[in-house]
């Protein structure tokens, strides 16, 4: 992204309208980064492309000075990208207003997160996919989607495999055509799975319910079910020869969750953010998203905090599998709550933020071991 930042302006090929575009795409890619970067270490070393003559040696940055980057980037973003993506996988307009009301939202900007969600809502550019059947969750993930609530996905190659869908998916699977590392599996009398209603298609479709098997199994052994394991299926493709995919980084249904979070923060849900929940809540019963419903929630049945625990356990359930769980407990202060209640894992203070790797301190001789490793480690 530095490169694409720091040279585009000196190309003499390109109209100034094009260069703008390129520029805009990349600094959206470079916020999109470091977002994922202070939300899991804090501060971090910059790099941006006005020190890309220093190598690696760059002192280790603020918070803040992170936050300012991508809320400098999501601006110049959000004003000179397009409306619409110039390519698939491509970010648009929308995708840049999405990630700037997130990384408002992380900061405790409610009122202006929820303002810059509302943006993206009454574009009316995006709506929830309708779902009659667990398996219609196919139209919004897996290597063919081609979803109207997409915001910003990551596409794959389909020659390039995925390495989450190797680790997620078994080593034999009748829901996947491609081999997979088996490293993820559940169990079916974990208190989060018990807990989930058993209506919620969300939950029909994002685990394989069969016993399946840990190891491979070969002609002629005998049959070991390990009673109780289920295994994820949520990007599923049985015909796949290579575990390609689309991973999910921003869709319509997390603007809708984050409106309804950010909107309650100052006095409580509000009717119009209970709405938004509502809507998601009702899709993963089978119900119309836009048409009231047996399993609506209620504002007057819920203040600040307990709405916060009912959309932060609609997250749980929405983005399962999508790299957004963690984050959510850590940024909402329940995760010394949750974890021992759901897993039996208590967690420290150090543990809300991750530890810089040693390698990083080996490259970079502007970084201290001693002075800028995160506390605890």
């Amino acid at each position: 992204a530095n490169l694409v930042i720091h040279y585009v302006p000196r190309g003499t090929v390109l109209s100034e309208q094009q260069k703008t575009a390129y520029i805009a795409e990349a600094r959206f890619m470079r916020a999109f980064v470091y977002f994922q970067l202070v939300k899991g270490w804090a501060g971090v070393p910059i790099h941006t492309e006005d020190n890309l003559d220093e190598s690696m040696n760059i002192p280790k940055g603020t918070k803040q000075q992170v936050y300012d980057l991508i809320m400098s980037d999501l601006a110049f973003a959000e004003s000179n990208l397009p409306e619409k993506p110039a390519l698939v996988g491509k970010p648009s307009k929308w995708a840049a207003k999405t990630l700037l009301a997130d990384a408002l939202f992380y900061q405790a900007k409610y009122t202006d997160a929820a303002a810059k969600a509302k943006e993206v809502i009454n574009a009316g550019v995006y709506s929830l996919e309708p779902v009659a059947v667990p398996d219609d969750f196919n139209k919004v993930f897996g290597m063919g989607a081609n979803s109207k609530e997409e915001i910003f996905y990551l596409h794959y190659n389909q020659n390039s495999p995925s390495q989450l869908v190797l680790y997620t998916m078994q080593i034999t699977t009748p829901w996947f055509g491609s081999n997979g590392y088996g490293v993820l599996t559940w169990t079916n009398t974990s208190r989060f799975y018990k807990e989930w209603n058993d209506d919620d298609f969300r939950k029909k479709f994002n685990w394989y319910k069969e016993e399946t098997r840990l190891t491979p199994w070969t002609a002629g052994q005998p049959a070991f079910p390990n009673e109780g394991i289920i295994s994820p299926k949520k990007y599923n493709n049985p015909t796949a020869t290579i575990a390609t995919f689309s991973l999910p980084c921003y869709r319509y249904a997390e603007v809708l969750l984050l409106f309804a979070e950010a909107s309650a923060q100052s006095g409580g849900p509000t009717a119009e953010g209970v709405e938004m929940l509502n809507k998601v809540h009702r899709r993963a019963y089978g119900y119309s998203p836009d048409a009231p419903s047996s399993v609506d929630f209620k504002a007057a049945d819920y203040n600040a905090e307990t709405f916060t625990d009912l959309v932060v356990q609609e997250r749980a359930y929405e983005f399962q599998l999508e790299g957004k769980r963690w984050f959510d407990l850590v940024r909402s202060g329940r995760v010394k709550e949750i974890m021992p209640r759901n897993i039996q894992r208590e967690v420290a203070d150090k543990h809300l933020l991750w530890p810089i790797p040693l390698i990083e301190f080996d490259l970079n001789k502007a970084l201290d071991r001693s002075k800028d490793q995160n506390p605890g480690y």
